[in-house]
């Protein structure tokens, strides 16, 4: 749910059904940042530094003492006072500033925070984040609170970045959450892009099964069914199944806490969907040397694991490139994205361009070029200025790039290319931002 290249690289989720079947084949996902500036030059009187909470009010102590709320201004930069993000607001709460580094401790508790940061220079920072005695660092563009990372509820640690000149973080409280279903921290949003929650079920601590009723009415014979699924405070290693009539749908290993359940994973893009009808979806913790596609694996005894699962279902597609069905709305980044142009080539067929108008777009690349050890790279061209590239390892895959931010009346030329020569087909879509 954050920004930063490292989450993305390890934790990539395809916005598309790779196939038809019931799980993806050598889908080979990766990102290459491209640098998004956007600056939000504010007006930095006197009242523009005078907040609480994006209250605006200062606080009252006994005796009368007067405490000055904490400021939002950042050299001509002013940090807002509530961010949204995917439905979630929120507020600010207070900013650390350095000349070269500025540093914040955490304790989440309960709910998550929002950090975003600003940097007075124009290139690079670092950000270093320190969880449980672990030291992680990543690079980012500098950005004007533009990029933010979310910490989870339970985050205990430092986040910290570091710049060439005068650098800020801002920290941001969780006030309220949208629609949805779920307990103990962990939501299954009522709306995801265009899909709509069926049902959602949290289990207690300890549980290592869970059973969710999935019984919904496909429409005009077309439907896809998604899951997401949520395994957070297991012991180390341990993995999870999600099981329909006997068979392994969906699997995976077990992560840390997570801010948000996050985008379903796509199950099937069938039509008469004889899928789960008025039968359960059953999760299971199993362990870590387990197979993962053996439906009769015992489950995993362990008394802090807390196991969720949400079912989905999408009815409306909206285009289709290279067979698969591109939904019209995607979450990406943050944000909610919708199709703005699509185009597909005959096997083969490469290069493959698109010029469109940019504002605010990501790119999406599919295909299969039926050799993995080949490199697809994407090049991009903003108003004939070129920028950092998207690579994409060989094979079968759906990779999302990075927003892309251009000025109004911008035009952006995409052009696929690949090493040697491709034998299968290629696919190009581009979504802009709505929110």
């Amino acid at each position: 749910m954050s920004t930063h290249d490292l989450r993305e690289a390890l934790e990539t989720h395809a916005q598309f059904d790779d196939t038809a079947a019931l799980a993806r084949l050598g889908s080979v996902k990766h990102r290459v940042r491209v640098v998004r500036r956007r600056r939000r030059a504010t007006l930095a009187g006197a009242a523009a530094a005078v907040v609480l909470a994006g209250s605006g009010l200062a606080v009252l102590l006994p005796g009368g003492l007067e405490v000055a709320p904490a400021s939002r201004t950042f050299g001509d930069l002013t940090a807002p006072k509530t961010i949204g993000h995917l439905g979630y607001t929120f507020a600010f709460d207070r900013m650390e500033e350095g000349s070269q580094s500025a540093e914040v401790q955490l304790r989440t508790g309960d709910v998550p925070v929002l950090v975003t940061w600003a940097e007075a220079g124009d290139g690079q920072i670092e950000i270093e984040r320190t969880l449980a005695g672990e030291d992680v660092r990543y690079t980012a563009p500098a950005g004007d609170f533009a990029n933010n990372e979310i910490l989870p509820a339970g985050f205990q640690g430092k986040f910290a970045v570091h710049g060439e000149g005068a650098v800020a973080l801002a920290v941001y409280e969780l006030t309220s959450s949208p629609d949805g279903a779920g307990s103990s921290g962990i939501l299954f949003r009522s709306t995801i892009g265009t899909s709509d929650l069926v049902n959602g079920t949290t289990g207690a601590p300890g549980m290592s099964e869970i059973s969710v009723q999935g019984a919904f009415q496909p429409a005009k014979g077309w439907a896809r069914v998604s899951f997401s699924p949520a395994c957070e405070s297991a012991v180390a290693g341990a993995q999870f199944q999600v099981i329909v009539r006997d068979a392994v749908v969906l699997s995976g290993e077990c992560r840390g806490r997570e801010f948000d359940a996050g985008v379903p994973s796509n199950y099937s893009a069938a039509g008469a969907l004889p899928l789960i009808g008025e039968g359960d979806a059953v999760m299971r913790l199993i362990g870590k040397d387990a197979d993962l596609q053996d439906a009769t694996q015992p489950a995993l005894k362990d008394p802090k694991a807390i196991l969720g699962l949400g079912i989905y279902v999408t009815r409306e597609p909206s285009d289709e490139v290279l067979g698969q069905q591109l939904e019209r709305l995607i979450e990406h980044d943050g944000h909610t994205w919708r199709l703005l142009a699509s185009t597909d080539g005959p096997a083969g067929g490469l290069p493959l361009e698109m010029e469109i108008p940019s504002d605010d777009v990501v790119p999406v690349v599919i295909g299969n070029t039926g050799d993995i050890d080949q490199v697809v790279k994407l090049d991009l061209r903003l108003n004939g200025r070129q920028l950092n590239g998207v690579y994409v390892s060989g094979g079968q895959f759906s990779t999302t790039g990075d927003p892309i931010t251009g000025e109004s009346g911008s035009q952006l030329v995409l052009r696929l290319t690949a090493s040697g020569r491709v034998q299968g087909t290629m696919g190009l879509a581009v979504y802009e931002r709505v929110d």
